[in-house]
């Protein structure tokens, strides 16, 4: 009785070695079918073969075809931005264009440099008459003679 428990047990753990065998067999090609897909083919033959599963098969048509519409739409986007960055910049030329036929240089109203236009003064004398003075004769220093000449009338400035 031993005997044939013993061999039952032999016999069942074969069995199960086979099996398990031809899973690894199985899974081997598929590792070898998804690495191909993956980096194209580690042996030329194996894209011929007729050996794989259908549905592997429709998988990797199906991967193949994903695989060639990212790339489609990566190399859009890729002009697309391309286009944008150029019709920013085409537009930025265009305003400068515009704002430079708005004000050409030449009807451009010149900025001159400050000058010290003559301004005329308010001075009162002690009568309490309004006069004008110019004061672009006048020195601006501290204590210039002309200072001294104001003094000596008597005005002083209104403001």
């Amino acid at each position: 009785m031993q005997e044939t428990q013993q061999n039952q047990k032999t016999l069942a753990l074969k069995q199960e070695v086979e099996q398990l065998e031809e899973e690894l067999e199985e899974e081997l090609k598929l590792s070898k079918v998804l690495q191909y897909a993956l980096d194209g083919p580690c042996c030329p033959c194996l894209s011929t073969q007729t050996h794989l599963p259908f549905k592997i098969k429709e998988l990797l048509t199906e991967l193949a075809t994903v695989e060639e519409e990212i790339m489609w739409l990566e190399r859009k986007v890729h002009k697309m931005n391309l286009s944008l960055y150029l019709e920013k910049k085409q537009t930025r030329e265009w305003e400068l264009q515009q704002l430079k036929n708005l004000h050409p240089r030449h009807h451009r109203p010149r900025i001159k440099p400050h000058r010290r236009q003559p301004s005329r003064l308010k001075f009162m004398c002690n009568n309490h008459e309004l006069q004008d003075f110019d004061t672009q004769n006048r020195r601006s220093s501290f204590g210039s003679s002309v200072d001294f000449n104001y003094a000596k009338l008597g005005l002083s400035v209104l403001e």
